[in-house]
């Protein structure tokens, strides 16, 4: 739907963090999209899913500014053959009580 969101690293207020910039042609999607995804990061915090905290939030440019989450991506520690099956199968189930928290608060 135009969308296009550009991923970096960077830092914000000499902290490591990703910086998020929203690209759309329509500008009000883009806010729209901006506000929902702060939104969702938040609630989920609240409700004690792990995410990253958000530094700042800047609707005129579209960026968001989230602290980085050290070390290695969901998908990379699966893939990594490093973990022990029952390893493997602790981090999916905490993977899926997350997914469950968030499923039953709605959001």
């Amino acid at each position: 739907s135009g969308a296009d969101v550009e991923v970096c690293e960077g830092t914000f207020l000499a902290q490591p963090a990703v910086i998020k910039q929203y690209k759309d042609e329509d500008s009000s999607a883009a806010v729209a999209r901006i506000k929902q995804e702060v939104k969702g990061l938040l609630r989920c915090r609240k409700l004690g899913v792990a995410t990253p905290a958000v530094l700042s939030v800047d609707l005129a440019t579209g960026c968001i500014a989230l602290s980085k989450v050290e070390g290695p991506s969901l998908s990379q520690l699966l893939q990594g053959g490093t973990l022990s099956e029952a390893d493997e199968q602790r981090v999916l189930g905490a993977v899926g009580r997350m997914a469950a928290v968030v499923h039953d608060s709605g959001l």
